[in-house]
């Protein structure tokens, strides 16, 4: 799955990179996937994720990015603009 994340308040590329590893650290802690800061890394305003899980069931993997949404939507100041869900 694909994150295209605004910020909607100003921050230096210090604070966004502390708040980035800070939420990527909870998430992969939490639901246990493989998630990386994949663009935008320079951009003050963006945060670009990948993010990937493995589940024998489609369903239970649809489950936990839901969850993931959820976790950002609730716990950040965030603004998720679009959301890309891709199986293999």
């Amino acid at each position: 799955m694909e994150l295209k994340i605004r910020i909607p308040y100003p921050v230096s590329l210090k604070e966004k990179r502390r708040y980035v590893k800070s939420m990527l650290d909870k998430i992969k802690r939490r639901y246990n996937v493989s998630i990386i800061e994949n663009d935008d890394q320079d951009d003050h305003g963006w945060i670009s994720l990948k993010l990937v899980v493995v589940s024998l069931s489609e369903s239970s993997s649809n489950s936990t990015l839901d969850k993931i949404i959820d976790f950002i939507e609730n716990n950040y100041s965030l603004e998720i603009i679009e959301i890309i869900k891709e199986k293999h």
